[in-house]
């Protein structure tokens, strides 16, 4: 269309950016991986309208019209619908504000972040655009007409004239779309038909396609957490980091990992990968690796957790697990079982029962449970007798024997006007054995001194670390993670068929996530239900299906303001059901499982599939006031609207086609999204130039006439 209209529909983005830009700064929302995709999703939205304005302006210019004659006209037809069409993206993405919890705060900033700037589009369309082509332009003679297809499409030579003076200028594309067009005209229910049967065959596909929460993406980042025996010091589990530090320190050698580094002794260590387990203490550690770019190294971090594995060999006793750094909001491990009941014996067996299946099964890593009852107690019995012979009390002898385990450091001396405070305690190798603890003597009030072992008998047991509970009731969990290309779902359908009801457990009806304990089995009294990564993608599913739910009522409540008319909204609307095809087929040949990415690019896709049918059917309802007849107006709506569409799908679609090919790596994440929203929109710009015209025909072929008798 030329360079002056090229410049014209960019002065969108800088505008619209700025405008977003200034709403962050004041909103106060720190920029974030989500505020960068956001800014690039809406890249190829904010051209969408002024593509539209500067179109129609230029087409009236063509057609020989003075330029600020061509500038009132082209605005005055297109502007309310495209004001629609914003609106409509924006119902479609605002929804999502109200997702709650954590996931709301991930992707809350998104439909903040495009509903401004899209409205900050609409003063570019209604306002800068046409003022700059009045002053821009020149005016030119009309354009020859290059063909006669018109002719040879609409019925009569009369009306294949009129057509002629509709469009100009038609090239080779032009023509082919506007006999495959008169083509679908001539076959409208067959087309239907066809649309309707493709909808259903695609729901069966969509099963097919597997679910996941969010898919594991390149951040050259991943954690190994591991844990010891108890009673190790921090010292022994610094030196047992050397099982996965050395094979860490090839990957090193070969130029593929930056570096690593070993924290112990925190509370950082397996509590994070046991979720609710408060465990801690100096036999955990972990190791956070960062490797090179995906640019710079030529295999994916997946590939090399998975050598890895292989690599480390574990001390006896040792547990490990390594998690990757994940873009989306912390969701658990992959695949969990939460048991509870009354009996912890009786959770803890089958908790480590359902562990032991899950390290059997193909694909699962990092299997465990939070039921560990070898944690080594020191058990005291004091001798009351002569403990109260001596003048003491239980409360001393057991801060006497803390006192020599865990130290105290309320020791405070002064060295070089520095001062520094001491910790006193037994010596490691002394705390191990009982005899030296034995030896400890107390002083009775009256000067008296008593070894421990004349107040109390001290032995060495194992016990429980801690006692979970979920709902009042004790409570253990199994879980473990996934790799690809096993899916979390292929290990609960396991679980779900074979493992639990081998253990006695029956699904509750009408509940597929819980199971009950039958009578006279080991699972008797007990309750299972799957949890993890599977429950909160579940869960934020069904606030994304809401969220959509409520954008489509908002949206059809804007067309039936914008056309005043129920007919001509479902027309529109039925590119929204219609546009599932195009995601569908999309992610099913990208190999990309449904997450909730891609439900998120689903939802959004809702507010952007209906902006150019919105267009065509207002051009269709303008030809038809200028009384042209049904089909010829729905061939000029659709041959002049043709060149826009186009233009506004390929400027959407380039905007987010670097995300879908990952060039420079790390994308993983987003493409899910950006899959469902650049095959949605192509597949639904197809439907819009054919099925929308197929639709509104059949919709206005019969009309009820009112009977005056």
């Amino acid at each position: 269309m030329g360079l002056r209209i090229s410049i014209l529909v960019l002065i969108a983005i800088p505008f619209s950016s700025a405008v977003a830009l200034v709403f962050l700064y004041f909103a106060d929302i720190p920029v974030s991986n989500m505020v960068v995709f956001s800014f690039i999703l809406v890249l190829g939205m904010v051209v969408d309208g002024a593509i539209i304005v500067a179109e129609n302006i230029h087409r009236h210019i063509e057609r020989g019209e003075a330029p600020d004659t061509a500038a009132k006209t082209g605005i005055d037809e297109v502007g309310l619908p495209v004001i629609a069409a914003d609106l409509t993206t924006v119902a479609a993405f605002l929804p999502m504000v109200l997702v709650p919890g954590i996931m709301g705060d991930f992707m809350g900033v998104m439909p903040r972040v495009v509903s401004v700037a899209l409205l900050g589009s609409v003063l570019v369309d209604h306002f800068v655009i046409p003022t700059l082509a009045a002053y821009w332009y020149r005016q030119r003679k009309p354009v020859q007409d290059e063909s006669v297809v018109f002719a040879s499409i609409a019925p009569g030579q009369t009306n294949g004239n009129q057509a002629i003076k509709m469009r100009p200028n038609i090239g080779m594309g032009t023509r082919v779309y506007a006999k495959a067009l008169s083509l679908a005209l001539n076959n409208r229910y067959l087309v239907l038909l066809v649309c309707v049967t493709s909808l259903f065959a695609t729901k069966a596909l969509f099963l097919q396609l597997g679910f996941e929460f969010f898919p594991a993406s390149d951040r050259g980042q991943f954690t190994i957490k591991y844990e010891l025996p108890l009673g190790y010091s921090i010292e022994e589990t610094l030196a047992a980091s050397k099982v996965f530090t050395d094979p860490l320190q090839k990957w090193k050698d070969r130029g593929i990992l930056r570096h690593y580094v070993t924290a112990v002794g925190s509370a950082g260590g397996l509590a994070s990968r046991l979720e609710n387990d408060p465990a801690n203490g100096p036999e955990f550690g972990e190791v956070m690796v960062e490797l090179l770019s995906p640019l710079d190294r030529q295999i994916h971090e997946q590939e090399i957790i998975a050598k890895l594995r292989r690599q480390i060999v574990p001390l006896p006793g040792m547990k490990y697990s390594i998690h990757e750094v994940e873009d989306g909001p912390p969701g658990g491990s992959d695949v969990a079982v939460r048991l509870t009941g009354e009996n912890l014996d009786q959770l803890g067996r089958l908790g480590q029962q359902i562990t032991s299946n899950l390290k059997k099964m193909h694909g699962t890593v990092d299997a465990s449970t939070d039921y560990r009852p070898d944690n080594p107690e020191l058990v005291i019995e004091p001798k009351p007798n002569v403990v109260g012979m001596f003048g003491l009390t239980e409360a001393q002898i057991a801060q006497s024997v803390q006192l020599a385990i865990a130290g105290d450091s309320q020791i405070r001396i002064t060295m070089d006007d520095e001062d520094i405070t001491l910790r006193l305690q037994l010596a490691p190798e002394y705390q191990k054995s009982l005899r030296s603890l034995e030896r400890l003597t107390l002083t009775a009030p009256d000067g008296r001194q008593a070894p421990i072992s004349q107040l109390a008998n001290l032995s060495k047991g194992l016990n429980l670390y801690s006692i979970n509970r979920y709902e009042r009731d004790r409570a253990v969990v199994a879980r473990c993670n996934v790799v690809h290309p096993t899916l979390p779902d292929e290990i609960f359908e396991f679980l779900e068929s074979d493992v639990l009801p081998e253990m006695g457990f029956r699904q509750v009806q009408g509940n597929s996530m819980v199971f009950l304990g039958t009578p006279t089995t080991p699972s008797e009294g007990i309750k299972a239900q799957f949890t993890g990564e599977n429950e909160e993608r579940d869960k934020n599913f069904m606030y994304l299906l809401y969220s959509m739910l409520l954008g489509v009522v908002l949206i059809f409540g804007i067309l039936v303001t914008q056309f005043n008319s129920f007919r001509q909204s479902i027309i529109v609307m039925l590119t929204v059901p219609l546009s599932f095809i195009g995601v569908t087929l999309g992610m099913w040949a990208c190999s990309f499982p449904f997450s909730l990415a891609s439900f998120i690019g689903l939802v959004s896709l809702t507010g952007i599939v209906v902006n150019d049918a919105i267009v065509i059917v207002d051009f269709m309802n303008r030809a038809r006031k200028r009384g042209l007849p049904l089909r010829d107006a729905i061939m000029e709506a659709g041959i002049n609207r043709l060149r826009p569409v186009i233009l506004t799908t390929v400027t959407t679609i380039g905007g987010l086609l670097p995300l879908l090919l990952n060039i420079s790596g790390g994308a993983e994440f987003w493409q899910p999204l950006t899959a469902a929203v650049v095959f949605g929109l192509a597949f639904a710009s197809v439907l819009t130039l054919l099925v929308i015209p197929v639709a509104y025909s059949v919709a206005y072929s019969f009309v009820i006439v009112p009977n005056k008798s």
